[in-house]
């Protein structure tokens, strides 16, 4: 099984980009998201993801466990990254599960099948959250 991954952080938009393509195993989305993590409690950038170029291991077990092995998400800062993720509508329901799971955890992540909303809702998310502040 293989995958590639490519993180990019934009300054100007304050985003953390993390595209991926391939076969996505535990091991492979605990490699990817403790690499984000590190970054975004550097920079405390919201988080796009653009899973569209990726099969995510459907095996239950993955579901569950692989976010809960990602060392360093649990900071102060890491409850305040927003994080969007745009999936294949074919593995939807798959990836659903995850958003739940990490909404259960107390993380914002909203899972999208269309990029353009996902960024959107980043974007104005970032804006609202500002707002309040």
């Amino acid at each position: 099984m293989t995958y590639q991954h490519h993180i990019e952080v934009d300054d100007e938009n304050k985003l953390i980009s993390v595209e991926v393509s391939g076969h996505i195993d535990r091991s492979a989305y605990t490699a990817i998201g403790e690499e984000v993590v590190t970054i975004y409690n550097e920079n405390q950038y919201n988080v796009f993801y653009d899973f569209s170029g990726s099969m995510l291991d459907q095996d239950i077990e993955t579901l569950t466990r692989a976010p809960r092995e990602i060392k360093g998400k649990n900071t102060p800062v890491a409850r305040k990254i927003l994080i969007a993720a745009y999936v294949p509508k074919k593995n939807y329901s798959s990836w659903q599960f995850l958003e739940i799971l990490y909404f259960g955890m107390g993380f914002p992540l909203k899972i999208f099948t269309n990029k353009d909303e996902a960024l959107q809702w980043l974007s104005q998310s970032a804006t609202n959250t500002k707002l309040k502040k």
